[in-house]
């Protein structure tokens, strides 16, 4: 057993010897049934998932890394890239330095975090989670958003208008602050039909998770289109735009002597 690897090492190993998509929970009970990693978390299974988004095509976000091992299903499961090399890259190594330890170290640190932010965020009330998106689509660029008054809603949360080239599309957005319930079909077909005619693009944020139905209904011919954003996907856009999230900056040491020694 090569108890030697790092998380990626490990998760990429099991992925290659299964020959299928992964989740992040099937892929972490993978490496445990290996041996091949151990573990010094709480939260073991999150730890997998950061590691996999950080390098994950499609996925980007402020602690993502610029080469891509992993592409992603549209059921939240995960595969290695067709071209990965066998070699894992320097980063990766399996005795790490000092500054790639600080380095997990961070990733950690951030997945905590995170993982606090969404918990922030399923303590909010229904109401409060809605002023919550308002607030985030202005963060984002979004022009006059609004959250709707309850007794006029007509099950639609609130709207706004997003710039695009010389014109401007007006959006409505849609919020379940669940904590385990999935957001299914009916749901999206329920906030499309509200938006159709009124709207040109609709905007549905939950704490929870989408079914795999809804994932395949939010694009159909003709209708309004329907983006999806699940809950580590709105605290991707929290670290994106700095909303809700602070950074602790501080300067770390490296050796550059041939910098200033170099004649060429």
């Amino acid at each position: 057993m090569r108890r030697n690897l790092t998380i990626v090492g490990a998760v990429l190993s099991v992925m290659r010897d299964r020959a299928r998509p992964l989740s992040p929970s099937e892929a972490y009970a993978a490496v445990i049934e290996r041996g091949l990693y151990g573990f010094n978390t709480d939260d073991p299974v999150s730890v997998v998932r950061n590691a996999i988004r950080r390098r994950c095509e499609g996925v980007n976000f402020a602690s993502a890394l610029p080469e891509k091992l992993f592409g992603a299903t549209n059921d939240g499961r995960y595969y290695p890239l067709d071209k990965v090399e066998a070699r894992l890259p320097a980063d990766l190594a399996a005795e790490p330095s000092l500054i790639a330890k600080m380095l997990v170290l961070k990733a950690d640190h951030e997945q905590h975090v995170r993982t606090r932010i969404l918990n922030s965020l399923l303590d909010l009330a229904p109401d409060a989670f809605e002023r919550f998106a308002e607030r985030l689509l202005r963060a984002y660029g979004f022009l006059d958003v609004a959250v709707t008054r309850k007794s006029k809603d007509g099950g639609i949360d609130g709207h706004g208008l997003i710039a695009i080239g010389l014109t401007t599309v007006s959006v409505a957005f849609q919020c379940k602050r669940y904590r385990t319930k999935p957001v299914g079909r009916a749901d999206i077909d329920a906030f499309r039909g509200a938006t159709s005619g009124l709207h040109e693009q609709g905007y549905f944020f939950t704490t929870s998770r989408f079914t795999q139905e809804a994932l395949d209904a939010q694009r159909r011919p003709g209708a309004v289109p329907i983006i999806l954003f699940d809950g580590p996907k709105i605290v991707d856009i929290m670290f994106e735009q700095e909303f809700g999230v602070a950074f602790r900056e501080f300067r770390v040491p490296e050796l550059a002597l041939d910098a200033v020694l170099d004649e060429g």
